[in-house]
């Protein structure tokens, strides 16, 4: 039977990306950072940037299975 966990991973601010890049290289695992894209108007011209929803955390799915199987 497969499981799935989640786990939340509190990392420095700014790594997040990093964290979750080498979460993403480990076999049997995924990484989710949410992240929202803003537009704002500075000088008359609009901007799109990137926000982070949770600054300072990382979520993980695990992939495990019983050794039952």
């Amino acid at each position: 039977m497969r499981m799935d966990n989640w786990y939340v991973l509190h990392v420095r601010t700014g790594q997040e990306m990093g964290i979750a890049e080498a979460v993403r290289k480990l076999p049997g695992a995924a990484a989710l950072v949410p992240s929202v894209i803003l537009t704002e108007r500075r000088d008359g011209k609009r901007e799109e940037f990137s926000r982070l929803l949770y600054p300072g955390y990382v979520f993980c799915l695990l992939y495990t299975s019983d050794a039952a199987d």
